[in-house]
């Protein structure tokens, strides 16, 4: 695959994510999360978020290195609490009744060595400032709002042929 076609192939499935996977409308708030290596596909998303109507985008940026080291290093009592501003930008976020995208994209391995009970900890109060909106967490299957993208190196990212 070239990489126009690479390129070309990219904008499509932005705009299939968008159109079709959060069914974007007009004058509806997008929150993108998307790791920094995935720039050219947030830039995209963005574009395509605006071209469908969106009236704002939120990117929030992840990053493997920087998440890894909060975990390791990160005191128990801030790994068990969401701070104010997480608080006030779920209210935010679901007030506004958002389109969410997560494209994951991390390395398979990339919390090894990690404790899980931390990993824990620290999902538990992020979630919860959504509780009151959404409730708690359940196990479902949301077609085209969960995307993956495997990071391992010498992996194939995906394929739209």
């Amino acid at each position: 695959m070239t990489m126009t076609n690479f390129e070309e192939k990219l904008a499509k499935y932005a705009q299939l994510i968008i159109e079709v996977g959060v069914n974007v409308q007009k004058g509806q708030a997008v929150v993108l999360y998307i790791s920094v290596t995935q720039q050219k596909l947030a830039h995209l998303l963005v574009e395509k978020a605006y071209q469908a109507g969106a009236s704002e985008v939120i990117v929030k940026w992840s990053d493997t290195f920087s998440n890894r080291q909060f975990l390791k290093y990160a005191s128990a009592e801030r790994l068990n609490n969401a701070p104010e501003y997480i608080v006030k930008e779920a209210e935010y976020i679901v007030a506004k009744k958002a389109a969410r995208i997560s494209v994951v994209s991390e390395d398979p391995g990339a919390y090894a060595g990690i404790d899980q009970k931390r990993i824990a900890q620290n999902q538990r109060p992020w979630g919860k400032p959504y509780y009151p909106y959404v409730g708690p967490p359940k196990i479902t299957t949301s077609v085209g709002r969960w995307l993956a993208r495997p990071m391992k190196p010498g992996l194939k990212r995906f394929s739209l042929t």
